[in-house]
């Protein structure tokens, strides 16, 4: 700070001085600027990095708060269908190390969900699916489809519905493995996601609700059928990802 003020004094005598003394201040000016100006230069850099690191970080939180939830469970969904779809595959992919940025990043992203978000509940209500269905002399499940129905606050598309109910859409969502390249992506079948909102209950006090429904084929005695696990997925609060906290309840099989 002093060295500072010290090169504010010596601009400011360079244009207040005579004319001799200014000649020979302009001369130490121009002098001094040129030794100090890579070290101005790398700490206009520093500070203008900081900036907009400081306002990235403070747009991510409010998007995190506002969205984040819904982020996490769109990903949940990705990665739930990549574990279904070939499960060996995935435990390869989710335990394995390097990779393109991408990769990288999908992983830690995988893992973190599995642990805390919503692909955890899904994975643990399919498992315990499973075990009924094993217990029922089924075989393994196999996931054909997947609907959600979300409960919302506010305006929304839901509103001016019959029934108060917006109209589903449908997507496909393909596996993204890792070592998956060239003609294998085409050896892996998508899942249809269907996705619509209903206006919120008054009586629901959680933050946000997904109404989810899996349908699944079993086959018994040489016949195949189709089973479905259906559950509510709540947001209990709208904390960030790391205390987020999801719930299963009403967990039905059918």
């Amino acid at each position: 700070m002093t060295a500072t003020r010290f090169i504010l004094v010596l601009l400011v005598l360079g244009t207040v001085a005579s004319d001799g003394y200014s000649q020979l201040l302009r001369r130490r000016r121009e002098a001094t600027w040129k030794a100090i100006e890579p070290e101005v230069q790398r700490r206009a850099a520093d500070f203008a990095a900081k900036a907009i690191s400081d306002t990235l970080s403070k747009a991510f939180r409010e998007i995190d708060n506002e969205l984040g939830f819904y982020l996490d469970l769109q990903n949940s969904l990705q990665v739930f269908v990549e574990s279904q779809i070939d499960p060996e595959l995935f435990k390869r992919d989710i335990n394995a190390s390097g990779g393109d940025f991408d990769h990288v990043i999908h992983r830690q992203v995988s893992k973190e969900l599995l642990e805390k978000g919503p692909a955890r509940i899904f994975l643990a209500e399919t498992g315990r699916f499973a075990e009924k269905m094993k217990s029922d002399g089924y075989s393994p499940p196999v996931l054909r489809k997947m609907y959600l129905e979300y409960e919302v606050e506010g305006s929304s598309a839901a509103k001016d519905r019959p029934g108060g109910r917006s109209q589903p859409t449908s997507r496909e969502i393909a596996p993204r493995y890792a070592s998956m390249n060239g003609d294998q992506k085409d050896k892996h079948r998508s899942l249809t996601c269907s996705e619509s909102e209903r206006p919120k209950d008054p009586k629901n006090k959680f933050p946000f609700t997904a109404h989810c429904s899996f349908v699944f084929t079993v086959e018994k005695d040489g016949k195949e059928s189709e089973k479905t696990l259906s559950f509510d997925l709540n947001l209990e609060d709208m904390k960030p990802r790391d205390v987020r906290s999801w719930k299963a309840a009403n967990v039905k099989y059918k």
